[in-house]
């Protein structure tokens, strides 16, 4: 009844609606944070395309902050908004599938993100050479991708990530300077070698790293201060030291980790960037690994306490994000790893209990994310044997995490 009685004054007095929505845009623009969703309807009425624009906008913003309250909002609105070509379709659905991934519903994140993907290509069938539909395409394949990872279908997630790749290269060949298109084409490959990675393949890992460190590149002599670039630079190159510290190459693990914190900083300098401060603490936790397989533990627990310090902060401001409290178990499992190394049975049991407490409330929040699930089991093996003569290999025995990125 009430989308009906909205068309026939729609129909009716179409000047005068015209003119409320008008006044009413420019009331909750001014109203701040809190008008955000009723600002985007009535703009949504006097210029569909922008209110799309906007919708998109701001949700992206609100999944990458973990305001999840916001998002709701905006997904709740999504039926109200005039849509008016596929393009359009596919990136709301895009939009709302990024958010179902970010709070641990990735089955639904796939559902949704096969929809958009096919709206993307209905778009391509009639112009191959849509650049923003080949972008935004790589975009959802990129998101399922990491869906079916988060589920351990990794050849799924694979596959996902190699179509995305596909669908960049062609955005390039019509456009090589196209950012968006340059990024995701290295975010795609970062998280194929992700994957290698964990299967010791490190040779493949190493190259895929460094060939999307070469996109990262040309992006940033372009636009030295682009934000997801320098962020997607910093786990590349602290994914890259993982390796070295696994290949017992510690100077040059090193020097990788270094190069990813000054991407980081540099990141945090142009924004308090949620996803940068969070893979910062990731990177920080990997250099607590790389220096527990050095058998440096005075610096691994002084990375480890660094890092959980980070993640801290961000869940003061985020309490609601399961990743954070995910990679949180991560780098409190390594702090009591190197705990135990020093035989300070007591404080790794402490430590211990807290990566447990930081897994339940991922779980809690995200009942199907596994890592977290793996890392609460661990740490009741370890509960089990913290104190005795036998413990795991030292380093990376705990947990593996992928963080995630853009």
């Amino acid at each position: 009844m009430h989308q009906l009685l909205r068309r026939i004054l729609r129909d009716s007095c179409a000047d005068l609606l015209r003119r409320a929505d008008e006044v009413l845009t420019s009331y909750y623009e001014q109203a701040g944070v809190d008008g955000t969703v009723d600002a985007i309807y009535h703009r949504s009425r006097l210029d569909w395309q922008a209110g799309i624009t906007d919708w998109v906008k701001t949700l992206e913003s609100a999944v990458d902050n973990s305001q999840f309250v916001l998002c709701r909002a905006l997904i709740n609105l999504g039926p109200d908004l005039i849509v008016g070509d596929d393009f359009s379709r596919g990136r709301l659905l895009r939009c709302e599938a990024e958010y179902k991934k970010a709070t641990g519903l990735y089955s639904n994140a796939i559902d949704i993100g096969f929809q958009a993907s096919a709206l993307f290509d209905s778009v391509l069938a009639t112009n191959p050479r849509h650049v923003r539909a080949l972008s935004e395409k790589a975009s959802i394949l990129i998101t399922v991708g990491e869906a079916h990872a988060e589920l351990t279908h990794n050849v799924l997630s694979v596959r996902c990530y190699t179509d995305a790749i596909c669908a960049c290269d062609a955005a390039l060949q019509y456009a090589p300077d196209d950012i968006k298109a340059r990024n995701n084409r290295a975010t795609a490959m970062i998280s194929i070698a992700d994957l290698e990675s964990e299967r010791a393949q490190h040779k493949k890992a190493i190259t895929r790293y460094q060939k999307a460190l070469e996109d990262l590149a040309h992006i940033l002599n372009r636009a030295p201060n682009h934000l997801e670039a320098l962020t997607n630079r910093g786990y590349a190159l602290s994914s890259l030291g993982e390796i070295q510290a696994d290949l017992a190459q510690h100077e040059a693990a090193a020097s990788s980790f270094a190069a990813a914190m000054s991407a980081y900083d540099a990141a945090l300098v142009i924004k308090q960037d949620l996803i940068a401060s969070n893979n910062k603490a990731y990177a920080l936790a990997g250099m607590a690994e790389s220096y527990a397989k050095a058998l440096q533990f005075d610096k691994s627990i002084e990375s480890s306490h660094a890092a959980v310090a980070v993640y801290d902060e961000i869940l003061r401001g985020a309490p609601e994000d399961h990743t954070v409290h995910s990679n949180k178990a991560r780098a409190l499992a390594f702090l009591a790893d190197s705990l135990s190394a020093r035989r300070e049975a007591s404080s790794a049991s402490s430590v211990l209990a807290q990566t447990a407490a930081a897994a339940d409330e991922a779980l809690r929040l995200a009942p199907e994310d596994i890592w977290a699930r793996n890392s609460k089991a661990i740490c009741h093996a370890y509960l089990g044997s913290i104190g005795g003569t036998s413990r795991p290999a030292q380093g990376g025995t705990l947990l593996r995490r992928n963080a995630e990125t853009m």
